[in-house]
């Protein structure tokens, strides 16, 4: 969950934070919009503004570095592509890569804010 104060929140579909080492006052360890490294979201017909318009304006909003945006085969299937956004300087979104299945075998390749490989077999791990 992604919130702010005064309350605000959203639930993306996947979300990585930054360690809270150090509790604060009143929110001792609890993340914050201000702690989320990235936020991904599962394009479906019926999600398609809210992900990516809406969900897009307010993270970029809340100074959200990374937001991906994850399309599926036949909108249930396996994925197809994700996209990276990174917020730019003066805090919009700008796609800086897309990845596709028919292009690479690895889904996923970063060094920042972490480091991530993930392949697309690892993605259809759990599909039947």
């Amino acid at each position: 969950m992604v919130s702010e104060v005064p309350f605000n929140f959203r639930r993306p579909d996947a979300i990585v934070y930054r360690c809270i080492e150090d509790p604060r006052d009143k929110w001792k360890a609890k993340p914050t919009a201000a702690d989320t490294l990235l936020v991904a979201e599962v394009v479906s017909p019926a999600t398609i503004t809210a992900d990516c318009v809406d969900k897009r304006a307010e993270y970029a909003r809340l100074g959200i570095e990374q937001y991906w945006i994850v399309r599926m085969e036949n909108n249930d299937g396996r994925v197809k592509s994700i996209e990276i956004l990174r917020l730019n300087t003066a805090g919009a979104y700008i796609s800086t890569e897309t990845r596709f299945r028919s292009h690479s075998p690895t889904a996923i390749e970063i060094t920042d804010p972490l480091t991530v490989i993930i392949t697309w077999d690892t993605l259809d791990a759990d599909l039947d």
